[in-house]
């Protein structure tokens, strides 16, 4: 069995990538793909650690790299040197979204459905399904399904209570990769607020004032949602 470099070698490679990366590029590296260096090696070795690489880089870390998130959606995460200067949102989420898509277009974020299959907590005695098409959703079941239309998420890929969320965008993408499925068809495009205009009704104004992650635990009645519609804002 391979041993493990000690905690000071995992910790020079990373700054070296993390730094390499922004000198070539003047950019972020995204935090999965960072996991993912040399086949998944990074992420193996902090996983020995028993935390996620998100919280191993603030951690341990903080005084070589910076991990930045997008202030609308956290699921896009990416590392940069300590010595990088970004003093605001704007400017973090500019580079994130052209790291991450090649532009500053619209910022793509997880289905809220595909999102909690590795994010909630799976009974013991159940294993969990994704749908492979439209409409997006996950099932559970005692057994093994036998339908076409869901591939399996195991438990492996599910985050525990331990875990943040880069960890499980990095077990999301991981469970992409090796069941060879495309991330298109679970992404939903999140515009900004802005582009919308102008709060039309009561309803337009409450999802206005929610963020991304606040909208993915709602649920509402029909008939409350039409009174909200109905009222001026």
């Amino acid at each position: 069995m391979t041993e493990s470099p000690p905690p000071e070698k995992l910790d020079s490679r990373i700054t070296d990538l993390v730094e390499r990366h922004w000198q070539e590029h003047q950019a972020p590296l995204l935090l999965s793909r960072l996991g993912s260096h040399g086949g998944g090696e990074i992420s193996r070795l902090v996983r020995e650690q028993r935390t996620g690489l998100g919280t191993y880089l603030r951690d341990q870390l903080a005084d070589r790299v910076q991990v930045i998130q997008h202030s609308a959606n956290p699921t896009i995460t990416g590392v940069v040197p300590a010595s990088a200067t970004l003093d605001t949102d704007e400017e973090i989420n500019a580079l994130l979204e052209k790291t991450r898509h090649g532009s500053s277009g619209p910022v793509l974020r997880f289905h809220p459905a595909f999102w909690a299959a590795f994010r909630k907590p799976l009974d013991e005695s159940n294993r969990r399904y994704m749908s492979v098409s439209a409409p997006i959703r996950f099932q559970e079941s005692s057994g093994e399904n036998q339908s076409n239309d869901f591939v399996e998420v195991p438990r492996t890929y599910i985050s525990d209570s331990a875990m943040d969320d880069d960890q499980t965008l990095q077990n999301a993408e991981r469970w992409l990769t090796d069941n060879e499925l495309q991330k298109d068809i679970y992404l939903t495009n999140a515009k900004p607020k802005s582009d919308f205009g102008h709060p039309r009704n009561l309803l337009d104004r409450l999802l206005f004032s929610l963020e991304p992650k606040e909208l993915n635990r709602i649920s509402m009645p029909l008939d409350i949602i039409l009174k909200l519609r109905n009222q001026a804002p």
